[in-house]
């Protein structure tokens, strides 16, 4: 019971202190692969730059790859709905990264 409380006590000051710190119109403090991705290449991108920021977040290790996950299932529903707000450029078929974020 105890390692139940110890990972639940950190995934709650984690969360706490995220709340705190986060800024929703702060540009990402994290470094692109590429300027444009194709759709193949989206996913990866998510990945990367989630693990940058909740790593210098300090997220807990054991919570990164659900946090990942909710995110990627996030951005697909938003992608899937609004494309061009995404960074979606048709006459091309690729996205701009900095729109994905």
């Amino acid at each position: 019971m105890a390692n139940r409380d110890d990972y639940l006590t950190e995934y709650r000051q984690f969360f706490e202190a995220f709340a705190q710190t986060v800024n929703p119109n702060e540009q990402l403090p994290v470094k692109l692969g590429s300027y444009k991705f194709i759709n193949l290449e989206v996913v990866g991108g998510i990945i990367d730059w989630t693990t940058q920021y909740l790593t210098e977040k300090k997220c807990p290790k054991q919570l990164l790859s659900t946090l990942i996950k909710i995110i990627i299932d996030e951005m697909r529903k938003t992608c899937q709905k609004q494309p061009i707000v995404c960074g979606y450029i048709p006459t091309e078929d690729i996205y701009e990264p900095l729109k994905l974020m």
